[in-house]
């Protein structure tokens, strides 16, 4: 993975001046320091504090999982973007609502997934750093589709004390009723149907009762029909990407704390980390100290 900074993402503004980006872009998270931080945790060169043997094996495989939870982060970051983008264009350049909500649904279906993509993996990183197993996450009961972070905010909940800085962490992101809203729109894209949104035209509910039951003023019932129009959107594209990007910025907030555990956890093996040079120091089993600077 390499440093990719808002400019190196370069949004296709699709018509729009870089003055009239910005403005449109204060929505987006910067990601920056995260990708910095992240870029420093070489797995090859903190593995030389973890030989064969060592009691803590997985910890330098949660600096790849770190890594990959920063590349999802960005890919969301990007489609965030591109979301609010798509909204401006069909609304100031070429107006057409259905354009615009339709674009935009495109790119928050993308924001939603790369979230979720980067929550397991920061959850992975998580167990690799603390030695969690699978099976330590089992907690014996049969449950549908749940997910790794899930599965962890529970494990960490029972087994660590409040305040913990994970748990507090997890506490914090938790708080945020955004986090959760994006991450069920996800899985209702994906395992059901994603909510109706005003601006498309006529839109329908799924297991909506089409029929309804009218009491006559003598008592007897019928049912009845309405035929034309659709159902009532269930929400706004515009309010949905003010949600995703609160969610985005808490989750950023939230891998940056985790990130900055697994730089404690490191620092206990002698491998240190200097934000000033972006490099990471490790003293090698006694001998002259080694350091490592990934490219950026």
């Amino acid at each position: 993975m390499e440093y990719r900074s808002d400019a190196d993402l370069a949004y296709v503004g699709r018509g729009l001046s870089s003055e009239e980006l910005k403005p449109v872009l204060q929505g987006v998270p910067d990601t920056s320091l995260l990708q910095t931080r992240v870029l420093a945790l070489s797995p090859t060169f903190i593995a030389m504090r973890f030989p064969p043997g060592s009691k803590t094996p997985s910890i330098p495989n949660a600096a790849v999982c770190f890594s990959d939870m920063v590349e999802a982060l960005v890919e969301a970051q990007y489609a965030l973007g591109q979301g609010l983008i798509s909204l401006a264009v069909y609304r100031q350049k070429a107006p057409f609502e259905p354009g615009a909500v339709s674009q935009a649904s495109f790119y928050l279906s993308d924001v939603a997934s790369r979230l979720y993509s980067a929550g397991e993996h920061v959850a992975a990183g998580i167990c690799d750093t603390l030695g969690i197993s699978e099976s330590d996450l089992d907690s014996g009961k049969r449950e549908k589709r749940v997910s790794r972070q899930s599965k962890l905010a529970k494990y960490l909940r029972r087994q660590l004390p409040a305040d913990h800085t994970l748990v507090k962490a997890g506490a914090v992101l938790a708080a945020h009723s955004e986090w959760f809203l994006i991450s069920e729109y996800r899985s209702k894209s994906v395992h059901s149907q994603s909510p109706t949104l005003a601006g498309l035209g006529i839109t329908y509910q799924r297991g909506k009762q089409r029929w309804t039951t009218v009491v006559r003023e003598d008592g007897s019932a019928v049912h009845q029909i309405s035929v034309g129009g659709g159902d009532a959107p269930l929400a706004a594209i515009d309010d949905l990407l003010a949600k995703a990007s609160t969610a985005l910025q808490a989750f950023v907030v939230y891998a940056a704390t985790v990130v900055e555990f697994y730089c404690f956890q490191l620092s206990q093996h002698g491998i240190k980390y200097d934000p000033a040079t972006g490099t990471t120091t490790i003293s090698c089993f006694g001998c002259v100290e080694a350091n490592s600077r990934r490219p950026v």
